[in-house]
Parts: C-alpha cells; structure tokens; sequence
C-alpha cells in the first residue's frame, strides 16, 4: 500500500512539474524574444533607402553617418530615404549635412528640422550641387 501511495505522488508530482514547464517555456523564451526585438524599438529613428529606385545610387551607412553615390551632381532627387519615428512619442530631427539633404520632397521648402508624431515618416531628399558623394547624420 505504501508503495501504491508513493507511485501516486510520484504521478503527481511528475505532471504538475510537466505542466509548469509547459506554462514556462513560452513565458521565457516570449521574454529572450523581446529582449532582441527591443534592440530595434531603441533606436530614435529608422531610416529606409529608396536607393534602389534611382539607377545608379548607392546608399551606405558607417555608424550614424550615411552616405550616397549620386548617379548624377547637380541634380534634386527627392524620397531617395524615409526616416521614420518607431518611438511611442513625438520627436524632433534634425539633418546635419554640408550638402542639400532635407526633409520632405517640396523644393521650395527645405526642412532641415522636422517633429514627427510617433509611428509617422517624413521623406528625405537630397539636392546635390557638385559632388557624387553626399554625406549626412541625423541628431
């Protein structure tokens, strides 16, 4: 009989200890999960290339600098990036550029500041005079 009683709690320890496993391990690995998804939610802005609709442009990034190979100088390229705000509030941008990087596509009025409400995206154009290689950071 004792052994019959010992088998039992066996039993039951033995499911209660599966079932807390079963509960757990989506608990934890939900958890590592957020944790590599959190790297991207971080950052302050995402910035998304277009390049690839313009033939011959190249965009490159080396840390918080970007940079673009212009098929052609002294020429306005507008929407080549979109910079969007993945925050949960409003942020202000600012370009820092010595070429014609601004935010928006209008020509006539260059942005070189923008607030942007949170989850929305402002196109970013750029209107070289004479290089082929432009460079720029977002602060």
């Amino acid at each position: 009989m004792k052994k019959k009683h010992f088998l039992y709690t066996l039993a039951n320890f033995s499911t209660f200890m599966v079932l807390a496993a079963i509960v757990a391990a989506p608990l934890y690995f939900a958890s590592k999960f957020t944790q590599v998804a959190g790297v991207k939610s971080q950052s302050t802005y995402l910035i998304i290339s277009q390049a690839e609709k313009f033939p011959g442009m190249k965009f490159s990034q080396d840390g918080t600098t970007y940079s673009l190979n212009l098929p052609n100088s002294a020429e306005a390229y507008l929407a080549v990036l979109i910079l969007n705000n993945p925050t949960n509030q409003s942020r202000t941008y600012q370009i820092e550029s010595s070429d014609g990087f601004f935010f928006g596509d209008n020509l006539d009025e260059k942005l070189k500041s923008i607030s942007l409400p949170a989850g929305a995206s402002v196109p970013v154009s750029v209107q070289s005079k004479d290089n082929s290689e432009v460079e720029f950071s977002v602060k």
